[in-house]
Order: C-alpha cells, then structure tokens, then sequence
C-alpha cells in the first residue's frame, strides 16, 4: 500500500520534519499506482530512506537482469524516486550515477561512513535524462503499421506516453480514406503482439515480416474459434 510507504519514509524523518510531513500527508494523498497494478514491496525501503536523508554510505547486494546476477556494491545515496508504484534508489558508484530498483535489493548494511554528494547533482534532471536514455534503450526495434483515423486519434489509451510521441513524429500523411503509415518504436516481436492485437481491425502491420505473419496467425486462430460451436477445444497458436 502507498500509505505504509509513506509511513515508513515519515519514520526516517527527524522529528523537527516529521509534523510538518505528517500535516501535508493528512491533506494530501498520493496514489502512484496504476489502476491495474500492485504496488511492490519493498522491505529494505526505510533503512534506505534513513540512508539517503543522514546522507550515510550503503553496502547492498543487488538482484539485477544481467550476468552475474547478484552483485556487491557500495553506494552513495542521492535520493530516491517513487515511479509508478516502484521505488528507486538513485546513488553514486565508482564516480558515475545509478539507479536501483530498490525492491531487487537482496540485503543491505548502513556503512559508518559518510555519503559523497556531488555538489552539481540535481535528482530530478537527472531522473528526466534517465527515462529519456531508458525508452530509447528499451524501444530499440521498429515496426510501421497502418493505421486507421480512429486507431491513429486514440494512440495515447493503447500505448505509453514515450511510444504516442514516436509513433505521431514518425506519421506520414493520411490516405483518402485517413489511413496513414506509422513507425513505432518497439522492444521485441514477442512484445509488439499483444500490442497490436489491442488495436483490432484498425491496424495493419507492413514490417517486420515476422509481426506481420504473427498477428496473422493469432487472427487466423481467433476466426477459428469463433466459427466453431461455443465451447468447443480451443483452437492455440504455436507462438
């Protein structure tokens, strides 16, 4: 719950602030979480609020996607970001900014040694360059499809902000008819599918070949399934 959170970065507070923040979170309630998501949990999140607000150095072992997975770092905190319901820790290491999500944070010990701030850093610049250089990371692929004037006019309740604002740059000018090609950034084939299947009718993929033929495969299913008599043995796709 967002409100335990709360609770846990109030306790980390000295107690001249602790009133002052307990009278804002009193009148005045955040709810980062998606409608249809769960907050994560996040068990090391008070010793590391303590860390970054007494500005003390921290030793953690850390959860991460790539080889080794598990990993030893000493960090010095610099704030912390709470993103869409998950927290951040933002820290320096070996002379250079990092971000841990901190619910992938295994362990940590408080170090009796003192944080090194760099004097030019300023958290919320640098988490605005760090979304920035992370969605185009992420979104490295393309695809162009084709799409109709009311798909297209409805981008922003399909896809993520950073997607809408690639996807209307990279639009070319309406048919006849008000179709019109668009590029997408994408993160994978495997990852585009469900994307465009949301979109139904009003899109057609032209590249890559393999979205194109995938998408067909699920569509060919789906007629499948729906000329067949109700409750019949569902008809899979094999990807």
């Amino acid at each position: 719950m967002v409100t335990a959170t709360q609770l846990k970065v109030l306790s980390a507070l000295p107690p001249e602030l602790r009133d002052r923040a307990g009278r804002i979170a009193a009148r005045f309630h955040l709810d980062s979480a998606g409608w249809y998501s769960e907050q994560e949990a996040a068990p090391h999140l008070t010793m590391v609020a303590n860390a970054v607000w007494n500005s003390r150095r921290l030793q953690l072992r850390y959860l991460r996607w790539a080889e080794p997975h598990v990993v030893t770092r000493t960090v010095d905190p610099l704030g912390l970001v709470l993103k869409a319901g998950q927290w951040y820790l933002v820290a320096g290491v070996d002379g250079r900014v990092r971000t841990y999500r901190i619910s992938r944070i295994i362990d940590l010990r408080v170090l009796d040694e003192s944080a090194e701030r760099p004097e030019e850093f300023e958290l919320t610049g640098y988490w605005r360059e760090y979304l920035t250089s992370f969605d185009e990371r992420r979104l490295g692929q393309q695809a162009v499809l084709r799409l109709s004037p009311l798909v297209f006019d409805g981008l922003p309740g399909y896809f993520e902000p950073a997607v809408v604002r690639a996807a209307r740059a990279g639009a070319g000018a309406p048919d006849e008819h008000g179709w019109r090609e668009v590029t997408f950034p994408i993160e994978s084939v495997d990852r585009a599918v469900p994307d465009v299947l949301r979109l139904g009718a009003g899109a057609e993929v032209l590249t890559p070949i393999e979205l194109r033929d995938r998408i067909a495969e699920h569509a060919a299913a789906m007629v499948r399934t729906y000329l067949s008599p109700p409750g019949h043995v569902p008809i899979t796709v094999s990807r």
